[in-house]
């Protein structure tokens, strides 16, 4: 690489830094809080997924379209979030926080990745965890399995409700 490339390549680095602490310090002054819907299996989830079950939420204010897309992958995923490998109580923290974050830059779609489970004979404890709780948080209109080429059922899109201005 020459100088001159080299040069250009850090200008880039640091354009992308400063836009990423721009977009943070964004997220921390709107700090709107999630609502949560502690009613328990309100929406019939499933409480016990196996590595290989597909996952799927939709509430019905988002249309039957939008959901289609999103099950299809045809929305890029602005952020994701990688839970796999992290103990259950820190995986909520971090994916209550990574909503909150997404949902306060008015994220739309983003990925979170639980993984499948180390062991096939135990249930997968974080899928389970993202399962239960995304279908309570008020800003989340839907989530599904992603492709396979995106972690298929070790991962999740998730729709986002626009953030009102």
């Amino acid at each position: 690489m020459t100088f001159a490339e080299q040069e250009l390549f850090d200008r880039h680095l640091n354009s992308l830094s400063k836009e990423h602490e721009k977009k943070e310090k964004i997220a921390e002054k709107s700090t709107e809080d999630l609502i949560i819907d502690e009613e328990e299996n309100k929406y019939d989830i499933e409480s016990n997924v196996t590595s290989e079950m597909r996952l799927k939420f939709k509430r019905n204010c988002l249309s039957e379209k939008n959901f289609r897309e999103l099950e299809q992958g045809k929305y890029k995923a602005e952020a994701s979030l990688d839970l796999h490998g992290i103990y259950e109580k820190d995986a909520t923290e971090e994916l209550y926080n990574f909503i909150k974050t997404q949902y306060n830059l008015n994220a739309k779609v983003i990925k979170i990745i639980h993984g499948k489970a180390a062991n096939k004979d135990n249930p997968p404890v974080i899928k389970n965890m993202v399962n239960k709780n995304l279908s309570k948080i008020s800003q989340v209109l839907a989530f599904c399995s992603a492709r396979s080429y995106d972690g298929g059922t070790g991962a999740v899109y998730v729709f986002l409700k626009a953030k009102r201005r």
